[in-house]
């Protein structure tokens, strides 16, 4: 009979609407679970025996189900947001209880020291923390939408996505005083728009900390297909660019592939641009490498 039903189940095309019930999470907090013998990854933070229902695609190495949510939460509750639609890619542990996350990823840990190392040893538990919640002191933030062509907004990405900013004002892993910083400064952009905002932005851009700079650069990357930017796209090009010979690599990077990103819509612009560019620094070689990869 089983043999009977394996001949008769179809097999999974792209496109397929399936549900999925989480297995565990792997090394870098994505949830999978199997369908067929098949390990296939969601792409919404999902804790195991949840049932999630989402749309089958094939990626060049994995499988994915898109555009999911999650039909039984098997009694769980997200820490940090009731709403689901606003999960951020940052937060993959918080349907699970503190001393679960701790027992999740001391497994991980667990697991590479065994593959390592062939002799006997001593493996500790995790120290716990004494604070386990508002302990960040220190975040990465984006500039982007949470809607296509919405009013700009600051955030974290929403989960395997690139594009789409989540506002996360109350993260309960944030400490107090950085909340309320972050949510001056969303509102600000909120209000602002993106052209009234360019001296602002300028300002960020010049700032003596390389967070600061990398989050602008990461969201003129993104502008590029937004209002204001869309038409004027040298806007952006033209301030990404000032910062190809920064003294952090942690931004010339940033810049080297948002340049190269843009170079997709508009390669012309980033031919003109780099032409112009003289190749006598490592610094600036570094980022026309990442720029240029697209340019023929």
């Amino acid at each position: 009979m089983e043999n009977m039903e394996k001949l008769n189940k179809k097999p999974l095309r792209k496109g397929d609407l399936i549900q999925l019930k989480i297995e565990n999470l792997d090394t870098k907090g994505r949830a999978y679970g199997f369908y067929d013998e098949n390990k296939i990854y969601t792409n919404i933070n999902a804790a195991k025996d949840q049932i999630v229902e989402g749309i089958f695609v094939k990626r060049r190495h994995k499988y994915e189900l898109i555009h999911c949510k999650i039909i039984d939460f098997a009694g769980r509750k997200n820490a940090i947001y009731d709403d689901e639609a606003r999960q951020n890619g940052g937060c993959n542990y918080q349907y699970y209880t503190y001393e679960e996350q701790l027992e999740i990823k001391a497994g991980h840990i667990k697991k590479e020291l065994d593959r390592i190392i062939k002799n006997e040893y001593i493996f500790e538990e995790p120290v716990k923390s004494p604070k386990p919640e508002k302990y960040r002191n220190k975040m990465e933030f984006s500039f982007g939408n949470a809607v296509k062509d919405g009013p700009i907004i600051l955030g974290l990405h929403k989960q395997n996505s690139f594009h789409d900013i989540v506002e996360v004002d109350g993260l309960k892993l944030m400490d107090d005083n950085f909340n309320q910083i972050y949510i001056f400064c969303n509102e600000f952009c909120k209000k602002t728009g993106y052209e009234k905002a360019l001296p602002v932005i300028d300002e960020w851009l010049r700032s003596n900390n390389p967070n600061t700079r990398r989050a602008v650069t990461e969201g003129l990357r993104i502008w590029t297909s937004r209002p204001y930017f869309k038409d004027n796209p040298i806007e952006a090009v033209r301030r990404i660019s000032d910062l190809k010979e920064d003294t952090s690599e942690y931004v010339r990077k940033s810049v080297g592939n948002a340049l190269r990103d843009i170079s997709k819509k508009f390669p012309e612009l980033i031919k003109m641009e780099l032409s112009s560019w003289k190749l006598e620094s490592k610094e600036i070689k570094q980022v026309y490498k990442l720029a240029s990869k697209f340019i023929s």
